[in-house]
């Protein structure tokens, strides 16, 4: 029986060896597709390795790169996003996401905030929920051993020192565990999609007897609220309120 599990796990590590040469070999194609401008074969290309389950920000953007030399911005935009999604601090993509919205037809004036919470958001944004939540739990261990220092410890000036670094610590796992659990509403709780079609009316009710409300166009970025049936109730950037088929967008 040992040898039977030992030969699959040998034939496990093969297939994955496999796997991963393949993986390489196809991004290696993409990418030389995309320096020969052949830019719809290499998006064709970074596709198929996303619809066979691999994600990273790198992928998705090389990937919304060759949308963006292919002319087909909302593609580009999605793809911007979707890195950015998995790294919120992954300039290239920041930047060459604010030049293709430059390109989209629609410019909705954004609701202002009060400048406390945009700078929140500023500040968490720079990593996504699963750093803070790492930094989160790495304080707190950290904390623990200076608590530790302070129960244990026979010299006075350590035990003072260690209780007021361990207090200092466990503020800092308040502050990155609140950070953490935001950044995982706004990135994962809070979903987001790209207008696909060339102009979209959206609809004052999940119907098609609804009345027009007003229209969007290609590459603008909505807040996906509500699901019924085939229709989305969807929030722009202004606060207005619509529903549009679930066909007329892609999900971030």
């Amino acid at each position: 029986m040992k040898r039977i599990v030992l030969l699959f796990f040998v034939l496990l590590s093969i297939l994955q060896i496999k796997a991963n040469e393949s993986l390489q070999d196809s991004i290696k194609k993409a990418n030389k597709l995309y320096l020969s401008k052949n830019y719809e074969a290499s998006a064709k290309t970074y596709n198929s390795i996303v619809k066979l389950g691999y994600q990273s920000p790198e992928l998705f953007y090389n990937l919304g790169n060759a949308y963006y030399k292919a002319n087909k911005i909302a593609l580009a935009i999605v793809n911007y996003e979707r890195a950015l999604k998995l790294n919120p601090g992954f300039d290239d993509a920041q930047y060459n996401l604010e030049m293709a919205n430059k390109l989209i037809i629609d410019k909705i004036e954004v609701v202002p905030e009060f400048f406390l919470t945009t700078w929140f958001k500023a500040i968490i944004s720079v990593y996504s929920f699963n750093t803070w939540a790492y930094f989160s739990v790495f304080l707190f261990l950290l904390s623990l051993v200076f608590l530790g220092v302070y129960f244990f410890s026979k010299l006075l000036s350590f035990r003072k020192f260690s209780f007021f670094f361990a207090l200092i610590l466990f503020f800092l796992v308040i502050l990155t565990f609140v950070f953490a659990q935001k950044q995982y509403q706004y990135q994962v709780k809070t979903k987001y999609a790209i207008i696909y079609e060339t102009t979209v009316t959206l609809k004052s009710s999940p119907s098609e007897s609804g009345t027009n409300i007003f229209p969007l166009h290609e590459g603008t970025k909505v807040q996906m609220l509500e699901n019924v049936g085939e229709w989305t109730q969807v929030k722009i950037a202004d606060g207005k309120q619509a529903w549009l088929k679930k066909e007329n967008i892609l999900e971030i």
